[in-house]
């Protein structure tokens, strides 16, 4: 799958273009997927900064885990579940995965020197 079958897919699923960033801009709270250095980035996207959070190899893996994570309702709160809620769900899991994003930031360091 390509960023283009992706965006296609996302739109055929009715998923709000305010939920992803596929292009380099988008909405707080949005989820991201990008190409850096040969691989492919996804993570959140809120209050201007980038959220690193999963790492791919290639972007077939990273089109099919991205469409997976958006198309499942109970990740996005379309399950019923409260704004607040979900907020609480989406800080918990930044908070766990903030191990990940340093491991990265520290990663891309030492790449770029």
């Amino acid at each position: 799958m390509t960023v283009d079958e992706l965006r296609d897919e996302l739109r055929r699923s009715g998923v709000s273009p305010d939920a992803y960033i596929l292009d380099g801009s988008g909405a707080d709270g949005a989820y991201y997927l990008r190409a850096e250095d040969g691989r492919w980035i996804g993570g959140s996207f809120d209050r201007g900064t980038y959220w690193p959070e999963w790492l791919f190899e290639s972007e077939d893996q990273a089109c099919r885990t991205f469409l997976a994570l958006l198309t499942k309702p109970a990740l996005l709160g379309a399950s019923g579940e409260s704004a607040e809620a979900y907020e609480r769900r989406r800080q918990a899991h930044l908070a766990a995965t903030a191990p990940l994003r340093e491991a990265l930031d520290a990663a891309r360091a030492r790449l770029n020197g």
